[in-house]
């Protein structure tokens, strides 16, 4: 599969949403660790695909 598109960056919220995620996938003492990890880091980014178009073997798509 490939896909082409826009790619934006945002900071906002990214922090957050990481720390989130890390809570509800990681195991308790992994999260907690990469919590501690991600408050020390100057940036956390949220890249936003939005798709033109998507190719699979299953055929393409491409957004109207």
């Amino acid at each position: 599969m490939s896909v082409e598109g826009v790619v934006e960056l945002s900071e906002d919220g990214a922090r957050e949403l990481a720390e989130k995620l890390a809570a509800r996938y990681y195991e308790p003492g992994q999260a907690k660790a990469f919590i501690k990890q991600t408050a020390q880091t100057e940036h956390v980014a949220l890249l936003s695909l939005t798709p033109t178009l998507i190719r699979s073997i299953w055929g393409n798509w491409v957004k109207e």
